[in-house]
């Protein structure tokens, strides 16, 4: 059944966008406003150089009432979109009859869900977060992969349907699984190669938060990368692709070369997560290029909880390879540091002062992260939180930016750290 469609506010921002929304498909009986100024007027584009329909504004209670079957489609900014949302659900509008323009519904999910398609050597997973959560649509390597990405294209609207119906599903209790505007139908975009176990790859460091070497990842190496980026290409190719690679180290991986090729001929962006041991021309030429954004997980501030942490003694290495990339400061926006946050190991004023101070003389980003090893609902030590601020206060003093990654934190962190960031 069409049901007349009833477009709630009529504010600027509706008139920013009704023409695009007309364009694609959106036919509105009129338009609703609750400013007593507006009744009796019309509205139409705020663009005066191209044509556009022009829609009667009523009262809010008489376009209901002049169209009882009516769907009501919020137009106001994502500002304030949750705010109408709710005050629509408060006056007992049904919730089946509230929508959206822009392909988004209210519901649980998070930004990686639907959107993110996760290579592992073994699996195709829907979502980057703690191993616990990943919902998994293995696959074989002599299978043809255009059926490998009909299942999981069939998986990921049988797994958001359920989410929409408030089925219970495997991602309930993942610590960014939450409430929020979402796309209806999310286009795969965001390509994630994960994973130290792809043929030809290994790892020239031996850090001891390495989930690899956990043994949580399963020993299986007997797919080509290359070969699956170039069926991903052939099949997504339509998409605008954006790649995530943070499989070991992807500098000494036999097929690091072929990978980079792929993306410098696409012209595809990427976010490379790398140990920096290794310095690569490729990856500095999609800096330059702007292609790329690069992660390298620094982790201390001092070359001897480098070693401990990384079981390498390359600390003034990886600095140095931190400084070409960043062409002395010049590509440094495009990096980010990353300390990964290790109760008793790296959770001291030294190793903090230090990696802040690094991160400024090479002009860098930061990044926060926790122990993934360690079970989502476990929380940092008052020692660790209380570095975790310093280091938080010490970038925001020096102008440098700095994020987390919350789902690699438990729940009461991440609390906190919404709080320390100012989001709540």
């Amino acid at each position: 059944m069409n049901r007349p469609i009833i477009c709630y506010p009529a504010g600027s921002y509706a008139r920013n966008n009704i023409l695009r929304w007309e364009k694609e498909g959106l036919k509105p009986v009129c338009f609703a406003d609750l400013d007593k100024n507006k009744w009796g007027s019309h509205f139409s584009s705020a663009d005066r150089t191209r044509k556009s329909s022009v829609y009667e504004i009523l009262p809010l209670n008489v376009a209901i009432a002049k169209y009882p079957d009516y769907l009501l489609y919020v137009t106001a900014d994502p500002v304030n979109r949750k705010a109408i949302y709710d005050f629509l659900v408060e006056q007992d509008f049904p919730i089946e009859r509230i929508a959206f323009p822009d392909n988004i519904e209210w519901r649980k999910g998070c930004f990686y869900l639907g959107k993110a398609l996760q290579l592992s050597s073994n699996s195709i997973l829907f979502c980057c977060g703690a191993i616990e959560f990943k919902t998994v649509v293995p696959y074989l390597a002599e299978e043809p992969f255009e059926e490998v990405l009909a299942r999981y294209e069939t998986e990921k609207k049988k797994l958001i349907d359920a989410i929409r119906k408030g089925i219970s599903t495997k991602c309930d209790g993942c610590p960014i699984f939450e409430e929020g505007f979402y796309e209806i139908n999310p286009k795969t975009d965001l390509i994630q190669v994960v994973s130290s176990r792809w043929k030809g790859q290994h790892c020239n460091m031996q850090c001891c938060y390495c989930i690899v070497e956990s043994e949580l990842l399963a020993n299986y190496d007997d797919v080509d990368v290359v070969e699956t980026i170039h069926h991903i290409e052939r099949i997504y190719g339509k998409n605008e692709l954006k790649y995530e690679f943070s499989m070991g180290e992807l500098t000494v991986g036999t097929f690091c070369n072929d990978v980079l090729q792929i993306l410098l001929q696409k012209n595809r962006s990427c976010l490379i997560s790398s140990n920096a041991g290794v310095f690569s021309g490729d990856i500095n030429k999609l800096l330059e290029l702007g292609l790329a954004s690069l992660l390298i997980s620094l982790d201390s501030g001092t070359p001897e909880t480098f070693e401990r942490i990384k079981g390498r003694n390359w600390f003034e290495r990886v600095t140095d390879n931190i400084g070409k990339y960043s062409n002395n400061g010049k590509q440094g926006s495009h990096i980010c540091l990353k300390y990964i946050f290790l109760d008793g190991v790296n959770d001291n004023i030294k190793d903090v002062d230090g990696f802040v101070n690094i991160a400024k003389k090479y002009k860098t980003n930061v990044s926060i992260s926790g122990n993934q090893l360690k079970a989502p609902s476990t929380a940092n030590t008052e020692q660790t939180f209380e570095m975790i601020t310093r280091l938080y206060h010490s970038c925001v003093a020096e102008g440098i930016g700095i994020s987390y990654t919350n789902f690699t934190f438990g729940y009461e962190d991440n609390l906190r750290l919404k709080k320390l960031f100012g989001e709540v």
